[in-house]
């Protein structure tokens, strides 16, 4: 939440626009961003900065393939890294499964994951894009039928033997998320 503090502080020198801020993670780091968008003004949060809670709100989340839940469909290493010797305290599991986070303050998101992902489940995407529906937040989702975890630019570089050939790339989410951004 500071970087996006310390983005919107700096806009006029780095010639960025404050009013569109976009965080964007994959995978853990999918859970670092998500939880900027949903605790941007969690009460503990702002005692501690003492800061006006608009100042660090992202505008927009960009989500890949994101760690999202604690529950049946958790990646449960994420979750001992994150709470370590509290991973398995259920006040701290509860509150770190996004998808229970979710209010109407959350910004717009754009959410893409892989159908076949076998380290974090699209269970995790679905749970959070329908708490956002629920809520009424926009949203736009992308599952791709095929894409092993981990794919970042989902294009030949990072497939490498093309062993899911050009018509399973899901390359095309970078095209959709800068629409996405501008829109």
């Amino acid at each position: 939440m500071l970087s996006v503090l310390y983005v919107r502080d700096h806009a006029k020198e780095y010639h960025i626009d404050p009013d569109n801020i976009s965080v964007c993670g994959f995978s853990a780091g999918g859970h670092l961003a998500a939880s900027t968008g949903v605790f941007w003004n969690n009460e503990y949060i702002l005692k501690l900065l003492d800061i006006e809670p608009e100042k660090l709100k992202p505008n927009k989340l960009i989500l890949s393939y994101p760690v999202i839940t604690s529950g049946e469909y958790a990646h449960r290493g994420s979750f001992e890294n994150l709470l370590g010797e509290e991973k398995e305290n259920e006040k701290w599991l509860e509150f770190n499964s996004l998808e229970k986070q979710v209010t109407k303050d959350t910004p717009e998101t754009f959410i893409w994951h892989t159908y076949d992902d076998t380290v974090v489940p699209v269970q995790n995407t679905m749970l959070f894009a329908s708490a956002l529906i629920e809520n009424q937040i926009p949203t736009e989702l992308h599952i791709y039928k095929s894409g092993s975890h981990g794919l970042s630019l989902g294009n030949y570089l990072v497939y490498g033997d093309k062993k899911y050939g050009e018509s399973h790339m899901s390359s095309d989410w970078i095209d959709k998320a800068v629409r996405f951004i501008y829109d």
